[in-house]
């Protein structure tokens, strides 16, 4: 099983990892973290089972199936000294002239677009300063004053000096993360996979 890094700051697949072990304790469960990009090819070339990737895809083939797995708000990495930092709740037009820092998604795919989606929407282009892999790294960043990030709501649990994390008042600042796998090739974790998430949302 593949997945982002920011998959795990929310408590849903780490829960469902836990059902997993505990209906299975036996089962080898080996777990890859990866980037959007690395997740992707390995689904592809069949190295990979499933994963949980940050949505949206960009034209998956047929052979995959996507299905939502969590959705959750996004929010604002700012550094501690930075002029809004003490502000309750901010758009993300407030930030048009700062240097951002983003995710270093292929074209069209993951938090990423989401980004300059949102952006778009807001009415700016953003300054992207860096690219950066993950979202740890992002908010590391953001701790050595490097730039602001929008980050997805969960992230607030790592708490780093000299960060603090801002609310959105923009409606649409949003991310999903997907769980994708084979059409026709379904391991037993999968169904399995498949079977708890169709058993959690009833």
């Amino acid at each position: 099983m593949g997945y982002v890094s920011s998959a795990m700051y929310d408590s849903k697949l780490p829960g469902l990892l836990r059902r997993l072990r505990a209906d299975w304790p036996r089962i080898e469960l080996s777990l890859v973290q990866g980037d959007v990009q690395m997740l992707y090819e390995a689904l592809l070339d069949l190295r990979l089972d499933i994963a949980i990737i940050r949505a949206p895809l960009a034209s998956p083939p047929d052979a995959l199936v996507v299905r939502p797995f969590v959705r959750e708000k996004l929010c604002l990495a700012l550094y501690q000294q930075h002029p809004l930092a003490g502000v309750g709740a901010l758009n993300l037009a407030s930030l048009r002239t700062d240097n951002w820092i983003s995710l270093d998604d292929p074209q069209g795919t993951g938090l990423e677009q989401v980004f300059m989606d949102a952006c778009r929407v807001a009415g700016f282009t953003p300054q992207v300063a860096q690219r950066i892999n993950d979202v740890t790294s992002m908010i590391s960043l953001v701790s050595a004053g490097v730039g602001v990030a929008l980050v997805p709501l969960s992230a607030r649990a790592l708490r780093l000096d000299n960060v603090v994390y801002i609310d959105l008042q923009d409606r649409l600042a949003e991310s999903e993360l997907s769980m994708v796998y084979h059409r026709h090739i379904r391991s037993a974790v999968v169904r399995k996979v498949i079977s708890l998430l169709n058993t959690a949302e009833r």
